[in-house]
């Protein structure tokens, strides 16, 4: 059996006298001044803007056709819409999708109700979708997801301000359905896992006790508190 020669190199080092003086680097502060008198839809539309929008209703077009159903032919304005009664929703939460239309005016949204029709609604939400379902990517659990995910992620790297504290974490998305990437952990019942990257907005430091209503919270520190 041939036998292999194994040459390892060897870096010699020179050792000095004297002490290590630590290399310093110097971050950056974040400059946020072009987004301040930016008002909440102008800040949303930097991340959902007409591509993002042309892709949605291109993909949801398709998905119908594909499905052997009528286009259902949405416009922008009507896509505007539609994401603005979802982001709605997670704010004023009721049993189902359909009391936001309910007869009863004590129990339905106004907003909703002159903004959109019920059944055009539920069509969108029939048809809504992100990928190309004629050439699926097996090898990715969430390809029907990630066109808009890669253009999402563009839109924040492209406006990210880097700076000094930055904090790298997982979130939980809410998901009740059937699928591989679902996870159970005791905060969010069940959801999908995905890492975040956070700033630091504000840190308080107190020194007064906790209370004893709080002793057994978890997730609370006797000294500071963290405010994202």
């Amino acid at each position: 059996m041939p036998q292999i020669n194994v040459s390892a190199k060897l870096e010699e080092f020179q050792w000095i006298q004297g002490d290590l003086e630590p290399s310093r680097q110097s971050f950056p502060d974040g400059n946020h001044l072009q987004y301040q008198n930016l008002s909440p839809v102008q800040l949303f539309e930097m991340f959902t803007d007409d591509e993002v929008l042309s892709m949605l209703i291109e993909e949801t077009s398709r998905y119908a056709l594909f499905k052997n159903c009528p286009d259902p032919r949405v416009t922008t304005e009507k896509m505007k819409c539609y994401i603005g009664i979802l982001i709605l929703t997670g704010y004023n939460d009721l049993p189902g999708k359909r009391f936001y239309w309910d007869s009863d005016s004590y129990m339905r949204n106004e907003l909703v109700y002159n903004s959109m029709r019920r059944n055009r609604f539920l069509q969108i939400s029939r048809f809504i979708n992100f990928a190309d379902d004629n050439h699926p990517d097996l090898s990715d659990k969430i390809w029907k997801m990630r066109p808009l995910m890669d253009k999402i992620k563009s839109k924040f790297l492209a406006h990210f301000e880097p700076e000094k504290h930055l904090c790298y974490d997982e979130s939980m998305i809410k998901y009740f359905g059937k699928h591989s990437c679902k996870q159970f952990i005791r905060a969010t019942k069940c959801g999908a896992s995905i890492p975040v990257l956070g700033t630091l907005l504000t840190l308080k430091c107190t020194k007064e006790t906790i209370p004893a209503v709080l002793r057994n919270t978890r997730n609370y520190s006797e000294k500071r508190q963290l405010q994202w």
